[in-house]
């Protein structure tokens, strides 16, 4: 995955996206509905999902990620995607 298949993705499904404090760090939490997740899923690379996989947290209808870790892991710059 790179920052144009993100972009893309985000835009596309208008995903709706929120930057959040992570702990001491400024990050982006995503909110792609549960019909969106296997397309999501399908963009990344499969050794992400090795060790811990991917944390996220499950709401009524849609999932919260975290993607600082994910864009890190994919060598994308948040701030290219994820406009404030």
């Amino acid at each position: 995955m790179n920052d144009l298949d993100l972009y893309k993705f985000v835009t596309d499904n208008d995903i709706e996206y929120s930057y959040a404090m992570n702990g001491q760090t400024e990050d982006v939490l995503i909110f792609p509905y549960y019909n969106q997740v296997s397309d999501f899923a399908k963009m990344l690379p499969k050794c992400i999902f090795d060790d811990e996989g991917i944390v996220c947290n499950m709401k009524d209808g849609y999932l919260a990620i975290w993607m600082n870790n994910i864009c890190d892991y994919c060598e994308i710059e948040v701030g290219e995607v994820f406009k404030k």
